[in-house]
């Protein structure tokens, strides 16, 4: 054949697929079919990794699976999809839930209410990390290209009446169909899905189809009356000195990756100098900066909805109420509601010293803060949010002079490094995260006449691609280890020391305590009374003298 005639067959061939003609019903056919072998790679990877066959019974019940999900996703579009709006809902679905793909697959997160708000509380310079060749890529191919056929289609109606009689018929008999499946797999469906909750989360999109608006459910009830918490709480100081508490918010930081803590590099060479307290066992309160945050400043424990604690008072308004001055320096993704009542500077990525134009090395919180602090009078408390080991884009978190390890992941797409590329990438964040601390250290260290103290804690922690797992935010209950458990690390000068024993809490390093601590241990360490205080949750308790 020759090349005119063949290109000729090709092109009425590529003309007759993008002018297709097909009835309401059919085109949901297709589409459920398309999400449930295209969109749901992640579920089948969790499916085939975490079954095992151990019978006939099991085996046709993991066969029967696909056609389970093709009847649910059937169900989802035929009560989403209506006629006229079908093709734009059906284009959003498809380009939204290839990109759910991709971050499924790639980086093994779950999508559930806190993804959605990690999501939408990403700023953009966090997004635009996110944003790489192969995500872009990813959703050309399974969102773009299937959208565009889905546009060319011509999809015929019947009339409204007999659509509507037409489409309840096809979703009862679906629903009969996903009651004979559950019915005949009870057993091994039941099993399954009691020992791996979390594979729902894995759906897709009926996973971010629950969430969105679960989260916004959520928002609506968050929005009570402000609560304050103890409007009697105030400052009973023991002596005449002022009393400073720098604390540091980690970010993304990991308790194995410092040599404070047993790791075999020297991750932290500048804080092992200046006789700090690392605690080795720390469970953050979640797996995001979203859903931490707001929990290690509040007497809540872990698990309690943050959108609640949005509307309600937390330490930091307490130490403000009790007098001290209070400041907050940002250079992450924000405090999360946190500082939402205090002093708030949002560092712009202007400095030509520390930034780039959109992202700030965490030293530029450090720029006049010795002035500051001493020309203050009184009490204060400082916060420094940093931005830490935020992935996937560690390279650019510190300073090259701090590139102590390589060779080093020069970019987000961390599939494409080796694994100790990735690992000497991150721990050299914390080693620039070292530096920063002993800064903060030397500048609290020339305070005179004054209690100083610096408190540094992660929000969470971080995988580094152990077991194909990369970034943080799965769900806690199934979250390894790395994104769990975060370092602590405090310093106190020797005023400070005279009111607390040194000693006593070094004793206390090997404990196992929670960002729980938080809450509390400040209120002790700014000696704040408050009806809200638990000394079974203070660090600092049974060490003052």
């Amino acid at each position: 054949m020759k090349k005119s005639n063949l290109r000729a067959v090709l092109g009425n061939l590529i003309r007759k697929a993008l002018s297709l003609r097909m009835g309401e019903g059919r085109a949901i056919l297709w589409l459920a079919a398309y999400f449930t072998l295209a969109m749901n790679i992640s579920f089948w990877a969790y499916v085939v990794d975490s079954v095992e066959i151990t019978g006939a019974r099991v085996l046709a019940a993991v066969a029967m699976l696909p056609v389970l999900m093709f009847l649910l996703h059937y169900v989802v579009l035929s009560l989403l999809l209506f006629p006229y709006t079908l093709k734009p809902v059906a284009i959003f679905l498809l380009l939204v839930s290839s990109g759910a793909n991709f971050f499924m697959f790639k980086y093994k997160v779950y999508i559930d209410t806190d993804m959605v708000r990690n999501v939408i509380d990403t700023n953009p310079g966090e997004a635009f990390d996110l944003i790489t060749p192969w995500l872009v890529l990813w959703i050309l191919i399974g969102g773009l290209i299937p959208s565009i056929m889905v546009w060319r289609v011509r999809v015929s109606y019947r009339p409204l009446l007999k659509l509507f009689a037409a489409r309840v018929a096809r979703i009862f008999g679906a629903f009969a169909l996903i009651a004979l499946v559950l019915f005949v797999n009870y057993k091994p469906y039941a099993f399954f899905a009691r020992n791996n909750n979390e594979a729902r989360k894995l759906a897709n999109p009926e996973n971010y189809i629950y969430a969105l608006p679960k989260y916004f459910y959520n928002r609506r009830l968050a929005n009570m009356k402000f609560e304050l918490i103890d409007p009697e709480a105030r400052h009973e100081p023991s002596g005449k000195a002022r009393n400073i508490i720098v604390f540091v918010l980690g970010e993304t930081a990991r308790a194995e990756n410092f040599s404070l803590n047993g790791y075999a590099r020297d991750t932290n060479p500048e804080l092992a100098r200046r006789d700090v307290i690392s605690f080795a066992d720390v469970a953050s309160a979640g797996t995001a900066t979203a859903t931490s945050v707001p929990v290690m400043f509040s007497h809540k424990t872990r698990g309690y909805s943050v959108d609640k604690l949005a509307r309600m008072e937390n330490v930091v308004d307490l130490i403000k109420q009790a007098g001290y001055s209070v400041r907050w320096l940002e250079n992450d993704g924000g405090c999360k509601g946190v500082c939402d009542r205090v002093d708030y500077t949002n560092i712009k990525p202007d400095d030509p010293k520390w930034c780039d134009g959109t992202t700030c090395y965490d030293e530029v919180m450090l720029e006049g803060l010795e002035e500051y602090i001493a020309k203050g009078e009184g009490d204060m408390f400082v916060a420094l949010h940093t931005i830490g080991s935020h992935g996937p884009s560690y390279f650019k978190r510190y300073p090259k002079e701090f590139q102590k390890f390589g060779p080093t992941c020069e970019t987000a797409e961390l599939q494409d490094c080796p694994r100790e590329n990735i690992v000497n990438t991150y721990d050299n964040t914390i080693v620039y995260t070292d530096h920063f601390l002993g800064r903060v250290i030397d500048i609290l260290g020339k305070i005179k006449g004054a209690r100083a103290s610096m408190i540094y804690a992660s929000d969470h922690g971080e995988s580094l691609g152990e077991n194909g797992i990369y970034l943080h935010g799965m769900p806690y209950a199934i979250a390894p280890e790395q994104q769990r458990k975060v370092p602590m690390i405090l310093w106190m000068n020797a005023e400070q020391r005279r009111r607390i024993d040194y000693e006593c809490l070094k004793k206390r390093k090997p404990e196992a305590i929670s960002h729980e601590y938080l809450f509390h241990s400040i209120l002790s360490l700014g000696e704040v009374r408050s009806k809200l205080y638990d000394s079974e949750l203070d660090l600092f308790g049974p060490c003052v003298k």
